[in-house]
């Protein structure tokens, strides 16, 4: 039988390993890793321990990746409310689940739901030394997105902009992230008639791609589908046409590929769902 101190150092383990997967790609080990680690932190220290929230948040970005976003927004919400109960309302920590909770409010189109969960996840990041830097630029990039989608595009090119400033000298210009953020910003731009300057800034997000990461990488057909937009508003539309067929076949080869290594994951026997 295993002692409590060991199943807390398991637990922390457990949840170790789930990160590196999840940061890895690999959502079926990632999965496995963080519902034992929820398990066993459950059993050392109950449903509503602090230990608890990141294990819990980190397996909601998971089921948010597997696009079961159900199952992601009530993890969210529950490291959340974890959170708020143990480490007060403007904790560090706060700011990564708030980003995750957002972003995932923008997929179901609650812009202004969104709005207010990103604002104040930016807060604490600005007011905590502790948080990260990715955290605030991925908060201004998501606060972008809301804006664009709200037809704001003054507020979301500023945001985008934030966004790149923050990036530019932690992972530099040939980074997937910083691409992702260039080519948003083009939109932004072109939505507001700047079409020369959208081009320019679109084109360099896709010579980034691939010089620097390739059709391999999920980022790359978000890029290309984001730079159809910019030149379908430059009047551009068989090149417009061109990039969007390209995206979508990219988006369905990786769509076939993830059907084909699909697993049965109902086995892993989830402790944190009543």
């Amino acid at each position: 039988r295993i002692d409590r101190p060991a199943k807390a150092i398991a637990a922390n383990a457990w949840n170790d390993l789930g990160t590196v997967y999840l940061d890895q790609g690999n959502l079926d080990e990632a999965e496995r890793s963080l519902r034992n680690s929820i398990r066993l932190h459950e059993e050392v220290w109950g449903r509503k321990h602090a230990q608890l929230a990141a294990p819990i948040a980190s397996l909601g970005a998971a089921m948010h990746l597997r696009h079961r976003f159900k199952d992601a927004e009530r993890l969210y919400r529950r490291s959340l409310g974890i959170l708020e109960k143990t480490d007060g309302r403007n904790h560090a920590a706060l700011a990564s689940v708030l980003n995750h909770l957002g972003s995932l409010r923008i997929e179901a189109g609650k812009y202004a739901e969104a709005e207010q969960l990103l604002f104040r996840g930016l807060r604490i990041a600005q007011e905590n030394p502790q948080a990260s830097w990715k955290e605030r630029a991925t908060m201004h990039c998501n606060l972008s997105a809301v804006y664009e989608r709200l037809k704001q595009f003054g507020e979301a090119e500023s945001h985008a902009r934030a966004a790149l400033d923050i990036w530019r000298p932690h992972t530099g210009e040939a980074h997937p992230v910083y691409a992702l953020g260039l080519v948003q910003l083009a939109v932004c731009v072109a939505e507001q008639g700047r079409l020369e300057e959208a081009q320019a800034l679109g084109g360099q997000a896709v010579s980034t791609a691939e010089g620097s990461f390739g059709p391999e990488h999920p980022a790359f057909k978000e890029i290309l589908y984001a730079y159809s937009l910019v030149l379908k508003a430059s009047g551009d539309k068989r090149e417009a046409k061109a990039y969007r067929k390209r995206a979508e076949q990219l988006r369905d080869a990786a769509e076939s590929d993830s059907r084909r290594h699909s697993v049965d994951v109902s086995e892993f026997a989830p402790s944190d769902r009543r």
